[in-house]
């Protein structure tokens, strides 16, 4: 999902926005607490097979890190919709946080990624609504003008 996101040319923002997107929370409510962090897992799990984040040499210990990091991010992000977060994983597949989380280790890569996610989304979303507002009004500033009339015309109707 987060490959054909970026493929389409998704912004973070556009989909902070989408209402029509399941959140977290939709499916901790629809399909229970498990199913959320077992997506998540997955998409951990893929981060590791990519080589792109390493939890923990020891596979037991590394399936117990995968779990905590993957209910961590489903109960601090649960108000996000699916495709924000399959956006993040799959931009940290890119080596997009390369430069943010090239001091880290394990878990704390993702996290200190997330991070950075938050505010490249918290300002694409800022600036997807002014440009809405900014449209929302040149859009009422274009019908007040399409019912003004001219000072000449408005005394004529006066009379």
């Amino acid at each position: 999902m987060g490959q054909a996101l970026l493929e389409r040319g998704y912004t973070i923002g556009q989909l902070a926005l989408r209402a029509d997107i399941p959140t977290v929370e939709d499916v901790v409510q629809q399909l229970g607490k498990d199913t959320a962090i077992d997506w998540a897992c997955l998409q951990i799990y893929k981060l590791e097979e990519a080589g792109a984040v390493t939890l923990s040499t020891d596979a037991k210990e590394s399936n117990r890190v995968r779990r905590e990091t993957a209910a961590m991010i489903t109960s601090v992000y649960k108000s996000w919709n699916l495709g924000e977060l399959s956006l993040f994983f799959a931009r940290f597949l890119t080596g997009e946080f390369r430069d943010a989380t090239r001091d880290v280790f394990g878990a704390m890569k993702i996290y200190v990624a997330l991070k950075a996610f938050v505010n490249v989304r918290n300002a694409d979303a800022r600036r997807i609504e002014r440009e809405r507002a900014t449209q929302e009004y040149l859009a009422e500033f274009d019908a007040r003008n399409a019912r003004a009339c001219s000072y000449d015309e408005w005394k004529a109707s006066a009379k």
